[in-house]
């Protein structure tokens, strides 16, 4: 990668750090900026969207090059980090820390399979077991929770800010 060998996996920290800001960085000022709020329109009602005058097709075109571009990109540092291609879906639709939860989550299940004393599979079928445990989380999912790990709008200060309040309620009533 630009003249750096990444022939341990600690070389791939930094390249996958940066890669992950940067992301996070664009997706972040596209879904705050009036295009983000035109795609959340076109998920919302597209038909509504049109009749406001936006040309839907361009817009859908542009976000799927773009996030076709991010998948690439990831895609390719991470099936160089295992020499092995796969595909992870599983955090949120329109939130990224769902999308970052989600690959926490599916990135720590090949660790917890392959450590012997957890369990005890050999290696070569612990790799099998992590996409039948994957795809079952991935059915459970839409089955009981569509929206994600996270629904959309899920800020994790928002919500410490909300457990740190009070939880009991005091109403006014008259006499």
């Amino acid at each position: 990668l630009f003249g750096y060998h990444l022939g341990h996996p600690i070389d791939f920290v930094l390249p996958l750090v940066v890669v992950t800001a940067a992301i996070w960085f664009v997706c972040h000022r596209i879904g705050e900026s009036a295009y983000g709020r035109v795609l959340k329109g076109i998920r919302e009602d597209d038909v509504l969207t049109r009749a406001l005058g936006k040309d839907i097709v361009s817009y859908k075109v542009w976000v799927f090059a773009l996030t076709s571009a991010m998948a690439a990109l990831s895609g390719g540092l991470y099936a160089s980090y295992n020499r092995l291609s796969t595909q992870a879906l599983f955090g949120g639709m329109a939130n990224l820390t769902g999308s970052v939860v989600g690959a926490i989550v599916v990135v720590l299940t090949e660790p917890l399979l392959e450590n012997q004393p957890f369990v005890d599979i050999d290696a070569r079928d612990s790799a099998l077991l992590q996409l039948i445990i994957y795809g079952l989380l991935l059915v459970a999912l839409m089955r009981w929770r569509a929206q994600g790990v996270l629904p959309e709008g899920f800020s994790l200060v928002g919500w410490l800010r909300r457990r740190g309040q009070s939880e009991t309620r005091v109403e006014m009533t008259s006499n």
